[in-house]
């Protein structure tokens, strides 16, 4: 059982800070917050220790201390993106478009307006 931050340093983790108002999450290292509470002269204690956090997104006082023993800030950072870019291509049906004309342009273009991006890549 964790009754002083100093107690994470021994077991190898790290301070986890989670807000209860929105979500965010945060792991800093045990040194890094053993020495802010040094610095100002804050008790360690572990019950008390969540009084002195606030959550950097909303500013809310309300958050949780956890200890992170299994990396969590390195398994967020391997999640797969989102969003992924997709290439575009050639819609069916139509010719390549002539050099130096965007591929974008040519699947948005009618047929009066390929015409007339021809013309234009050819002068």
């Amino acid at each position: 059982m964790v009754r002083w931050l100093e107690d994470l340093s021994g077991e190898g983790a790290d301070l986890l800070i989670q807000c209860r108002g929105c979500g965010h999450d945060r792991t800093i290292p045990i040194g890094q917050a053993l020495d802010i509470f040094s610095r100002h002269r804050w008790s360690t204690d572990w019950w008390l220790a969540h009084r002195r956090f606030r959550c950097r997104k909303c500013g809310s006082k309300d958050i949780k201390l956890d200890a992170d023993f299994y990396g969590h800030a390195i398994r967020r950072q391997r999640r797969p993106p989102v969003l992924t870019a997709v290439e575009e291509t050639l819609r069916p049906g139509l010719r390549p478009p002539p050099p130096g004309v965007p591929l974008a342009e040519w699947n948005r273009a009618t047929e009066a307006e390929r015409k007339r991006l021809v013309d234009r890549a050819r002068s």
